[in-house]
């Protein structure tokens, strides 16, 4: 029952597993088939159903969701159909070698070992190019490997080392493994059965997938099979003192050579791991892999961005034609607080081949969980396509750490915000004159009218507040303000962010005043924009006031705005 269990997790939790079942069949039918007692078929039974139990959920969804129990992206990792005998030994021999003899994953990785890395990296390169050319194995092939994909490489720079192949020790258990298989009969069938359920794993991997630049963590499987040969050999008694000192040494190195490979990938390599487990979270967790490492300042910006509050992943991305290239998961927020809505590209279901069409569409999907943000990933411009599917009345929100460095937008759809410290930001109420909340403030001679105007007039865009500025000279200023009340904002940082259009570059100016520093920007462009301040209260603020002017051009202007918001960061 055990068994069963393990077996189904591990079904469930990696499709690759499959691969260890029939090796691990045929040692079942040379143990237990030649006398099939009750208490063996009992134990199946109970093993059977908790490996269906524990390992059929996602194929179960995946059927309702898609009509069919694989997952539709298998197809892109997958080799049935198109693998060939000559896809299947260059398979063979690339896994073998980029994942086992040549994974010098560990200290010999870290910088400070290059004048030793460095000489053994191209004398394994080396060896690894005339064996491939003794053997005639090709290290690239037509139809089966991915043209995007990485290709194979006898070089590796310590830059393509990623921490989850086996290396030097799962070599040597896969040795042991075919060792196992010609050795003399007295060695036993237990060690014979692992080892052709370790090697059977290998040979379905090799003939099954694709090339994949990160495949070295399917081999675990194979390697767990093959672990009790390893086992068995150091523990194997000698007549000999001389045989007893070999084996002591040798299990010496293994475990030496094992502990400093794995302590060095958690806690001293670039990352640290032990270090960075205790007490992170989703983001930090997903940081550990070097291929999101470089997103985290992203997510940790956006996570603040967001607050409770809903959230769509869409991605205008196209150069993957049947993949869904988007991440929910940095999204969910602490203990998944937060409803993440995903959202696809059209044609979604042709692409990624799917029985049937998709149980909600993007619309659908948008109506009922209305999002207060849209994280949008691509090179191109995002706003056409979130108009596409009912999400015209979002507008961009300014990110640090997104593009041009990284290819991610954030969109807000919504215009107030549970967090603001600003009244009536959105500029719904109006009751008469003026909105709730906002005064209009006049310095000089210039003159400043505030009126509302009719959003749903202006289409996407709904500015509902019209503020037309007649300078009397360039010093003059004017626009509307809001006194917040200060409280435990004092140092606090506060983010203001303001919704503007105006018809001069420099006409609608944002700022923040503490009665002791203030901070401003205005508007780049004659278009819709989203302005921000950033600006930390001072622990000697003596009131806390926030502005949108509309004379920050020195001349005539029309200023609207949609929404402002103020919302504060940074604890109590």
């Amino acid at each position: 029952m055990l068994a069963g269990a393990a077996a189904g997790l591990a079904v469930g939790t990696k499709g690759t597993a499959l691969l260890a079942l029939p090796g691990l069949a045929i040692a079942g039918l040379v143990l237990f088939g030649r006398r099939p007692t009750r208490r063996i078929l009992g134990g199946l039974l109970l093993g059977g159903v908790a490996a269906v139990l524990l390992g059929s959920y996602v194929y179960l969804q995946n059927w309702r969701l898609y009509g069919t129990p694989i997952p539709p992206a298998f197809a892109l990792e997958s080799g049935v159909g198109v693998m060939t005998g000559q896809g299947f030994v260059a398979n063979l021999g690339r896994i073998l070698f980029t994942f086992v003899f040549a994974d010098l994953t560990g200290p010999l990785n870290d910088p400070r070992a290059r004048p030793l890395i460095a000489p053994l990296t191209e004398l394994l390169g080396t060896i690894g190019e005339r064996v491939f050319a003794l053997f005639g194995i090709p290290t690239v092939v037509e139809g089966v490997d991915v043209p995007w994909w990485p290709t194979f490489t006898f070089i590796r720079t310590a830059r393509d080392f990623v921490p989850e192949g086996p290396g030097p020790i799962g070599g040597l258990m896969l040795i042991l493994a075919m060792l196992a298989l010609v050795w003399p009969a007295r060695s036993g069938w237990g060690p014979r059965l692992l080892g052709l359920a370790a090697l059977g794993y290998l040979v379905g991997m090799a003939l099954t997938l694709r090339w994949n630049a990160s495949a070295g963590r399917f081999l675990l499987t194979a390697c767990a099979l093959a672990a009790p040969l390893l086992g068995a050999v150091i523990e194997r008694r000698e007549p000999s003192d001389r045989g007893r000192r070999w084996r002591w040494a040798f299990a010496l190195f293994v475990a030496v050579w094992s502990a400093a490979s794995g302590l060095y990938a958690l806690g001293l390599r670039d990352h640290r791991v032990i270090e960075r487990l205790a007490g992170r979270d989703r983001i930090g967790l997903l940081s550990l892999s070097p291929l999101v490492a470089s997103h985290e300042p992203l997510f940790r910006e956006v996570e603040e961005e967001l607050g409770p509050t809903a959230v769509a992943v869409y991605d205008t991305l196209s150069g993957v034609p049947n993949r869904k290239d988007q991440w929910e998961y940095p999204f969910f927020g602490p203990r998944f607080s937060r409803v993440v809505v995903p959202l696809v590209r059209p044609e979604y279901p042709e692409r990624m081949g799917l029985l049937r069409p998709l149980a909600w569409t993007n619309e659908r999907l948008v109506e009922a969980y209305r999002p207060s943000y849209v994280a949008v990933a691509g090179r191109r411009p995002a706003g056409g396509a979130l108009a596409q599917i009912g999400l015209d009345g979002c507008f961009p929100v300014p990110l640090r750490h997104g593009k041009p460095a990284l290819p991610w937008e954030l969109w807000r759809c919504r215009d107030d915000d549970p967090r603001s410290v600003v009244e009536n930001g959105d500029f719904r109420a109006w009751p008469m004159g003026l909105p709730i909340g906002w005064n209009v403030e006049v310095a000089g001679e210039g003159r400043l009218t505030a009126s509302w105007t009719d959003a749903e007039a202006q289409g996407a865009e709904p500015f509902r507040l019209r503020l037309d500025y007649r300078a009397g000279d360039a010093e003059d200023e004017a626009g509307i303000v809001q006194e917040v009340p200060i409280g435990g904002l004092r140092g606090r940082t506060l983010v203001v962010d303001a919704r503007v259009r105006a018809d001069l570059e420099g006409a609608a100016v944002l700022w923040v005043d503490d009665g002791v520093t203030a901070t401003q920007t205005a508007n780049a462009t004659a278009g819709a924009e989203t302005l921000r301040v950033t600006h930390r209260i001072d622990p000697r603020a003596t009131g806390l006031w926030v502005h949108l002017d509309a004379s920050g051009a020195g001349q005539d202007a029309i200023v609207l705005a949609r929404t402002i918001l103020a919302i504060p960061r940074g604890g109590e």
